[in-house]
């Protein structure tokens, strides 16, 4: 019975509420496609490859493992080397000094995965033919400067940034966006109907006064027009005989 109470309740708080609850589930969502629509900037992502070994004198007495040790242990210092101000110098010369190194900086990231000897130059930028520049040129500086470095040449391109006809922004990501606004909306839309339910002190019905408080409901009081007072009444009728 208690379970019967509770789903008239809600649907009682459904009905009074509804209009309520669409706007705090629609709202959110409204305002987060005219944000990506109008004001949100797409921002795409190139990226290029390098593959890190060691050379063929440095190595030749070595065991194979020890070798690939030595060769993670570079991955990690190359990947320093990559966003250090003399590479970066050398790419903002090589962009005829369209983005210094504060700017190279924040457009370029370095990733490389676990127990992995490939780096990966990844570039951010509003148009991807530049980001795909940008990667690329990182790239070739940086397999051009490491023999100066490190006075060994074991870097390899293994793959260049390239813009294809159908581009996808790598940011914002509007499927998350939207998965996110949507859960949080309902996540509110929910907390708001809760709250609704707990602090609800009217009855539905004479059943739930009974099951509830545990009385008998023996009347009702039915709404009705609300009757003028003798004061009102009073002073209405001193006006019509004061106008005779």
């Amino acid at each position: 019975m208690n379970k019967e109470i509770n789903m008239k309740k809600l649907k009682q708080v459904l009905q009074q509420r509804i209009g309520w609850i669409l706007m705090i589930i629609s709202i959110p969502l409204l305002a987060m496609f005219l944000y990506l629509t109008f004001f949100a900037e797409p921002i795409y992502q190139k990226s290029a490859q390098l593959l890190i070994s060691q050379s063929e004198t440095t190595s030749g007495n070595r065991l194979e493992n020890q070798t690939i040790q030595a060769d993670l242990q570079l991955v990690s210092t190359y990947s320093t080397i990559i966003m250090s101000p003399r590479i970066l110098n050398e790419v903002s010369e090589a962009l005829e000094g369209s983005y210094d190194v504060a700017e190279l900086s924040e457009i370029l990231s370095v990733t490389n995965a676990t127990n992995s000897q490939i780096i990966e130059i990844n570039a951010y930028h509003q148009s991807p033919k530049i980001a795909a520049e940008i990667a690329n040129t990182t790239a070739n500086v940086f397999s051009e400067e490491i023999p100066k470095i490190m006075n060994i040449d074991n870097v390899t391109i293994l793959a260049e940034g390239t813009v294809l006809p159908q581009e996808t922004p790598a940011r914002p990501n509007k499927f998350l966006l939207y998965s996110l606004t949507t859960f949080l909306s309902l996540l509110f839309a929910f907390t708001y109907l809760f709250l609704l339910l707990v602090f609800e002190r009217s009855f539905a019905s004479n059943t739930e006064i009974e099951e509830v408080l545990g009385v008998k409901v023996i009347g009702e009081i039915s709404k009705e027009k609300r009757v003028a007072s003798f004061k009102t009444i009073q002073s209405r009728s001193l006006r019509g005989r004061k106008r005779v």
